[in-house]
């Protein structure tokens, strides 16, 4: 029922802004002032984008012993983003990664908690970089209402996220929660899993250089929507300034986080309508970079995937050879 809602959610969110910009005509005309060639290198941007995330998590793994090379990581990764796309939750998609690594003979414990670390951290990231948008937007115009709503949220998730990040890592609240509220179920196998897992997730914060470093290059990592966005607004002629649309950019990915739709699909294209329009953007145009952007990354990911399938015939025995555990 939870994804049948969502899925009905999008269908209303599309209708919405097709109806806004008077169908797909005003699209189309668009997508035909965008020059093949800036299309080509928006899309190698993708590819960048992908091979950059891959390499944050390969190090990751890297830091506990497992050695995962970048294009078997860049091909799992969007591999689950791919199949992710299409399962009832967000988690799903590393659901698929978690599975796909271990079958390959890595530690399940270590492969879930690098990407507990990856989800916590990079989630901080995009939000601390929303809140950014929200600050540069509104010293260069008025927010309405709608986005003041959406930066407040953003605000609230990023202490919500900070708040979180603290308590995953407190040895006082693993204490409480696994030897005092969980004692009674402590031989359950389920039980003792969990705690591995997060003795697993906890084992990083002695790896503060490391978190360090993915959490900057996280941040660098969340400018390349903006920078896809603001080339895309540029091939349709439209001379913004590059700092306001990686705010505008940030700030509509932020919103998309919202569990509202499947994948973000229509929240992110609303959001980044309503900031384009402050600075003159129409909105077949501010709604064509976002549906030329989701295009773009979802065929990066089929590429990727296409590889993959190709390499591994779509399955294949554990080999635990590749994996260097500690």
């Amino acid at each position: 029922m939870k994804l049948a809602l969502k899925l009905v959610i999008t269908c209303l969110l599309f209708a919405g802004l097709f109806w806004k910009i008077g169908g797909a005509g005003p699209i189309w005309t668009a997508l035909l002032r965008l020059d093949a060639l800036l299309l080509l290198c928006v899309f190698a941007l993708f590819h960048v984008d992908r091979l950059l995330m891959a390499f944050m998590w390969c190090r990751l793994l890297r830091a506990k012993g497992l050695e995962l090379p970048l294009l078997t990581g860049t091909q799992i990764y969007c591999t689950s983003m791919l199949l992710g796309f299409f399962l009832p939750a967000t988690v799903g998609a590393d659901a698929v990664r978690a599975f796909t690594t271990m079958r390959r003979g890595f530690d399940g414990n270590t492969v879930v908690a690098s990407i507990a670390v990856e989800r916590v951290f990079g989630f901080l990231s995009t939000l601390l970089l929303g809140l950014f948008g929200v600050v540069w937007i509104s010293l260069h115009t008025e927010l309405s209402r709608e986005l003041q709503l959406v930066a407040w949220a953003a605000a609230l998730f990023l202490l919500a996220g900070v708040l979180l990040a603290l308590a995953s890592f407190s040895t006082w609240l693993f204490t409480l929660f696994h030897d005092r509220i969980l004692q009674r179920f402590r031989t359950h196998p389920l039980v003792q899993r969990l705690r591995a897992l997060h003795e697993n997730y906890r084992a990083y914060q002695t790896e503060r250089g490391t978190l360090a470093f993915f959490f900057v290059l996280s941040g660098l990592k969340q400018l390349l929507p903006g920078v896809i966005v603001w080339l895309l607004l540029g091939g349709l002629g439209f001379d913004i300034s590059f700092m306001y649309v990686c705010g505008a950019t940030a700030l509509a990915f932020t919103a998309a986080r919202l569990p509202l739709s499947l994948s973000g699909l229509g929240v992110y294209e609303g959001s980044l309508l309503g900031l384009l329009a402050l600075v003159g953007v129409p909105a077949a145009e501010a709604v064509t970079v976002g549906l030329v952007s989701r295009v773009l990354e979802i065929a990066c990911w089929l590429l990727w995937w296409f590889a993959w399938t190709l390499r591994t015939g779509g399955a294949e025995r554990p080999r635990t050879s590749e994996a260097a555990t500690p």
